[in-house]
């Protein structure tokens, strides 16, 4: 079987592996995708892991996927509209300097967006997508799965759907095509 163009993103060969095979049997059985459902899905096949906003990239679809809707992708902003992440870029550059500098992460009292810059240099060096994938393996069923998983994004995606297991499976699959997981 020839993969769809949902994994044009992810470098693979012509013939999908049993596991997209399956993803894409899952896709099958909730047919016809909404349309919310399929722009969440185009999110996913836009991702890529090497990009320097990919983690966000990633939130921003794991919140679609939680709320089952999106504002976000391609040609979403108008022209002269500033992105948030312009408004913040100084802090995040100011917090990063701080933290090259020496300064233990707690003494940093910025924010990056909503977020204290002490929190997101806390984790700097934490394999954050592969706890994501594993996370999300979770969501989809793999109860015996033993590393490390992120109960915040559980949280989030809430309550298992049809959609939310396919949706994730496919963003699962994507991180780990592209991290070699």
């Amino acid at each position: 079987m020839t993969t769809r163009e949902w994994w044009n993103n992810c470098g693979i060969d012509q013939e999908a592996d049993s596991e997209i095979v399956a993803i894409n049997s899952l896709e099958d059985q909730i047919a016809p995708i909404a349309a919310n459902v399929s722009k969440i899905r185009e999110l996913i096949g836009s991702l890529e892991m090497c990009h320097h906003k990919a983690e966000k990239w990633v939130s921003n679809i794991l919140e679609a996927i939680a709320t089952g809707k999106t504002s976000k992708g391609l040609g979403t902003r108008t022209p002269g509209q500033v992105h948030p992440t312009e408004v913040v870029s100084k802090n995040a550059c100011g917090a990063l300097s701080a933290w090259v500098a020496g300064c233990p992460s707690t003494s940093i009292d910025l924010t990056i967006g909503t977020i204290p810059a002490s929190r997101i240099l806390a984790c700097l060096g934490r394999p954050w997508m592969e706890v994501i994938s594993n996370t999300l393996e979770v969501f989809c069923g793999n109860s015996e799965l033993d590393k490390e998983i992120d109960s915040n994004v559980l949280s989030l995606l809430g309550e298992s759907t049809d959609e939310k297991k396919w949706l994730a499976a496919s963003l699962d699959k994507t991180i780990r095509l592209q991290l070699r997981l």
